[in-house]
């Protein structure tokens, strides 16, 4: 977490990149633009680095499998703590 810290303090020195934390809703390419509708506003730019997970996509596509996995945990109880 300490170099993702480092990294965003060195990128947030460039004059002409912005931090903005929001609920983006949508995201639009147009030709030589992208807008993107968060809830209280509408950001226009000429490239967006999205990575956004859209579960989504995945399910329509055919050309791969998609692995959907879950884990079963047991809770094992004893007398005295072992876990700090």
């Amino acid at each position: 977490m300490a170099l993702f810290r480092i990294g965003i303090y060195q990128i947030s020195s460039f004059s002409n990149i912005d931090f903005i934390e929001a609920q983006v809703l949508h995201i639009q390419e147009e030709r030589g633009h992208v807008n993107v509708r968060a809830e209280e506003n509408t950001y226009t730019c000429n490239l967006v680095f999205n990575s956004i997970f859209d579960n989504e996509k995945n399910r329509k596509q055919k050309r791969y499998p998609v692995l959907q996995q879950h884990s079963l945990g047991w809770t094992i109880k004893t007398q005295e703590p072992i876990i700090k």
